[in-house]
């Protein structure tokens, strides 16, 4: 069993430590010290502590939300661009960049035509990107209304 021990701010009392007490001989589950609580295995430090005794993840501010939302799409733009890299038989587009030298010419073409379409992705997502950062557009309703304003897959190139 998990034992959290929390501080209070104000009306809030907020997790700082969780120790597993269960081996410690003075320690008496029955009657442990305030501000001490058992607690399910999910809950971390930084959790508040509610009105009935249960605990909940602290409510993100307003520029966290915003670094998880960038952070989410520049993983979707990642894996739109793996994903069609698979598809060409790649096992990334970074595999796939790495054949631009290639001696063999379907290779190459394939690989220049990934890399174009890679710097293409990038430059719009990192200026979209900026831009909601920036506070001069608001972020996409969702990871496809964000995929959808990037540039389309390149037709697979035959050399």
């Amino acid at each position: 069993m998990k034992y959290a021990s929390t501080i209070k701010s104000g009306a809030t009392e907020t997790i700082v430590l969780i120790l597993d007490l269960s081996h410690v001989p003075l320690f008496d589950p029955e009657n442990p010290h305030p501000q001490t609580y058992a607690v399910d295995d999910d809950v971390q430090i930084g959790y508040d502590k509610q009105e009935d005794g249960s605990f909940i993840a602290p409510a993100l501010t307003a520029e966290q939300i915003q670094a998880q939302t960038i952070a989410t799409y520049q993983s979707a733009a990642q894996n739109l661009l793996d994903s069609v890299a698979k598809s060409w038989g790649y096992d990334s587009v970074v595999s796939a960049a790495s054949y631009a030298s290639s001696t063999n010419a379907q290779f190459k073409a394939e690989a220049l035509a990934l890399i174009t379409w890679r710097d293409e992705v990038w430059g719009s997502a990192y200026a979209l990107l900026a831009s909601i950062e920036g506070g001069k557009k608001s972020a996409p309703k969702s990871v496809d209304d964000f995929l959808a304003g990037l540039p389309l897959a390149p037709d697979r190139p035959v050399a």
